[in-house]
């Protein structure tokens, strides 16, 4: 029976960490703006290499988390990529959600800069932290393969 058990942990933490992201709230990377551009407004904020969108009226919650900003990146008038704005007090929160689901980051610290990313089939991951006096907040960012 622990046999059991323990072959059943086992898989499912490997299929845990193999599971990706292949969109955001129902839209698919791929999916064209013309599709969803009803839905869209363009956005304060800058993707880099993205035209950068804010979705109307959209939730701004992420893994249960209240977020600042949630913003949509079109290359090539697809959707392909991400930009979560969070809340520094909510970092190790963040890390350990994305660990759990989809296993170790690969992570750079500088004095500067704290980075952790995850390269997974259809998507990668990218949280950025700028350590600070004014604590201004994380960027969780997400391009779609």
């Amino acid at each position: 029976m622990n046999k059991i058990l323990l072959l059943v942990f086992i898989m499912g933490t490997l299929y845990s960490q193999c599971q990706s992201i292949d969109g955001f709230r129902g839209w698919k990377w791929g999916t064209p703006y013309s599709e969803v551009e009803t839905e869209l407004i363009k956005s304060r904020n800058k993707i880099p290499g993205f035209k950068a969108y804010d979705k109307i009226g959209d939730k701004l919650e992420y893994e249960g988390m209240q977020v600042r900003l949630i913003t949509y990146g079109f290359k090539k008038n697809v959707f392909k990529a991400l930009n979560i704005g969070m809340y520094s007090k909510d970092i190790d929160a963040i890390i350990e959600v994305f660990t759990k689901k989809y296993g170790k980051p690969k992570q750079t610290e500088m004095e500067f800069l704290k980075n952790w990313e995850w390269h997974l089939e259809n998507a990668d991951i990218s949280v950025a932290f700028i350590p600070t006096k004014m604590e201004n907040g994380i960027s969780v960012g997400i391009k779609g393969k």
